[in-house]
């Protein structure tokens, strides 16, 4: 790419493990833009880092020194949605898929 050029993210988040008792596939997909003045990769990592910074400045998100977000969503399920909200309002959206596997 050239300095300037607008560039775009695909992003794709896929995790296997047990839901109720079943083996199941969770998939995350997304594609952003660039727009606004950004890149693509400064909206998705920028608005990212501050919808996390307001959950921890407004104690949804709590802990001391360097908190993994997989740790913070383990200690509140809602963290996910929430992130998720933030960055729909700013034009970044994601798919959820689930898929069950077997027994």
């Amino acid at each position: 790419m050239e300095k300037g050029s607008n560039d775009f993210s695909i992003t794709v988040v896929e995790a296997r493990g047990r839901i109720d008792g079943e083996v199941a596939a969770v998939r995350f997909e997304g594609v952003d833009y660039a727009q606004g003045g950004f890149t693509s990769m400064a909206r998705l990592t920028g608005f990212t880092a501050a919808i996390i910074a307001d959950l921890v400045l407004r104690g949804r998100i709590e802990g001391k020194g360097l908190l993994p977000i997989e740790e913070a969503y383990l200690a509140n399920k809602d963290i996910l949605k929430e992130i998720l909200r933030g960055l729909r309002s700013q034009g970044i959206r994601f798919w959820f898929t689930k898929t069950v596997i077997g027994g």
